[in-house]
Parts: structure tokens; sequence; C-alpha cells
């Protein structure tokens, strides 16, 4: 077999921009692209440096990958409460090292600028809160992938003056999120009820379990003039797979490989077993254990067949056991 490694470049890592910008309290949704060039397939851990571990979430903590592809990972940065915050600009390391080799690697920088507000700004948006208040009818909802779901929210301007707020919502990948409008006239003492619609894509982006979010409302005039609301959306959890032989037909003294797709939304365990209709034939695993494979990512079951018999995929009975 041709070895077409590239040295030192094993495995590339690219970065939309070099530097982004944090605001305190507030989350982060950004995205690497990671591709094979070993000539291999491989599985590669995914290492994030330069801040805290708390403040990332990872998706695909390991990524598969066949030679040559390439694959686009999301990743959030959720700061800390104000007093927590350490401001100032982080420098970030993201690298991707393979499993098998660990001495194949590749990474790449970006720095990660968290926003300075000065004391007397927290001050005067503390005391200004007042102005408009933003209400989460329940702060605790649930959705599965594919499904829409209807948030209402009530929006009071207390202030003694007509005023022009905006509307956005944080925590969210984008795309999930559609509101009627972003802005929201209101004069003083007016109340009005407003709905925002989340809609998880049917996906295993859709990742399950716990997403924080955030609705702010700032006046238009004066962003320091604002208020939050805090809620937490749980994404149900979708198991699906897939799953294909190659060769289609295995003769003995060659090896089959079986490839699993995860389609669902969160990580699965196979247990795999191997049967011939009569038990004439033997099915000897390259690799012995559970097969683990994340959301929306692929992974192979390699298999040798003995004794000098042939089966075809028809003739064979497979099992996946989670």
């Amino acid at each position: 077999m041709q070895d077409n490694t590239m040295p030192y470049r094993s495995v590339v890592i690219e970065m939309g921009s070099g530097e982004y910008f944090l605001a305190p309290g507030n989350r982060l949704v950004a995205s690497f692209s990671i591709a094979n060039l070993s000539g291999q397939e491989d599985y590669y851990d995914i290492i994030i440096r330069g801040i805290p571990e708390s403040w990332v979430v990872l998706d695909i903590p390991a990524v598969h990958l066949d030679p040559g592809e390439r694959r686009k990972i999301d990743f959030t940065i959720q700061s800390p409460d104000y007093s927590l915050l350490s401001q100032g600009l982080y420098p970030v390391t993201i690298r991707a090292v393979s499993q098998s080799t660990p001495e194949w690697w590749g990474e790449t920088t970006f720095n990660l600028r968290m926003g300075a507000i000065p004391a007397y700004d927290l001050q005067d948006t503390a005391a200004s809160t007042g102005q408009v208040e933003v209400r989460i009818d329940d702060f605790q909802i649930s959705v599965n992938p594919g499904e829409n779901l209807s948030i209402p929210l009530t929006i009071i301007n207390h202030g003694p003056a007509d005023e022009n707020f905006i509307l956005t919502i944080e925590g969210f990948p984008p795309g999930w999120v559609s509101s009627p409008t972003s802005m929201v006239h209101l004069a003083p003492g007016q109340q009005v009820n407003q709905a925002v619609n989340i809609h998880p894509p049917l996906s295993p982006t859709s990742r399950a379990g716990r997403h924080p979010f955030r609705v702010r409302v700032a006046s238009q005039a004066d962003a320091r003039q604002g208020t939050t609301a805090d809620g937490v959306l749980t994404v149900g959890a979708i198991s699906q797979f897939a799953s294909d032989l190659t060769p289609r037909r295995v003769d003995a003294g060659q090896t089959g490989r079986l490839r699993i797709h995860n389609l669902g939304n969160m990580q699965e365990t196979f247990t795999i077993r191997l049967q011939s209709p009569g038990d004439d034939l033997e099915y000897v695993p390259v690799r012995s254990g559970p097969l683990r494979v994340y959301p929306g990512q692929s992974a192979s079951f390699d298999f040798a067949v003995s004794p000098a018999a042939q089966t075809g995929w028809e003739g064979l009975k497979r099992f996946l056991i989670r």
C-alpha cells in the first residue's frame, strides 16, 4: 500500500476568524473545520486550551474522518457572570490529535477578547432595568428535534415615555429562532404579549439535553436601558442509525467492514454480534469491545471470516444492541 501521509500535516484545523469578541454574561457560537490528510481513516480527539474548561461546550469531543475528509464542527463559549469574569484577551488553541498515532496532530489559534464594561456602566444598567420588564411564562420548556415550540413572553414599559425596544434571544445555534418582530413599540405603562418560535432541526446537530438561553429586551435609543430573563430548553433525544457492509460479499480468508452511522442527536454505544445461518462460519472481530459513535458520526467494525466458505450480506445476521 502506498504511504501518502504528509509529515507534520496529517491533520489540518482552520478557523473562520482569528479573533472573536464575547460580552460578559453572553455566549459565542463559533466553528472550525478539520481535514484528515494522513491517508488513512482515523479518530481525532479535539482539545481546546487557553480558557477554562467550564466555559466550553463541545458537542463532538472526538471526530472520525476518512482519508481526505473535511468536517465542520461547532462549539460554544459561555462567559461567566460579571462578578466572576476575568476580562481581557485570551489566546485560545484548538488541537486535534490522532487516537491511533498521537504524534499526528494539528492545531489552530485565535484570540478571544472578553468585553470590558466599566463599573459605572454596570451600575447604570442595573438602575435602568426598571424602565422595561420581560417575563417568560415558563422558563423550563422542552421540544423534540423537528418540532416547533412557541415561547410566550410579556414585555412591559415602566418608563415615562414611548419607547422602541429591541428583542433578542441568546444561547441557541443560528437558525433555531424566529420571531414575528425584533422590535416592539410600547407607550408608558403598556404591556404586550410576544411569542418567540424555537425549531431545532431534525438533525444530529440538535444536541440532546439542556440548553440555557436568555431573552434580552433593550431600548433602541439606549442599549443600557434594558433587562433580561433566563430559561432552559431541553431538547429530546432521538435514537436513529443506519449501517452498511463492505464488501457486500465476503469470501473466507478476507475481512469485511460494517459501518454504523449515528443519525440521532446523542452518543450511542453498540455491541455487535455476527452469526451465519447455520452457525458454520466464524466471524473474528479485529477489535473487540463496544463501539461508541457520536451524533452525526460514523464508526467501523472490521471482522474476518473463517473457515474456507463464502457468505453474502443476505446470509449475515446483524445484531446491534444499545
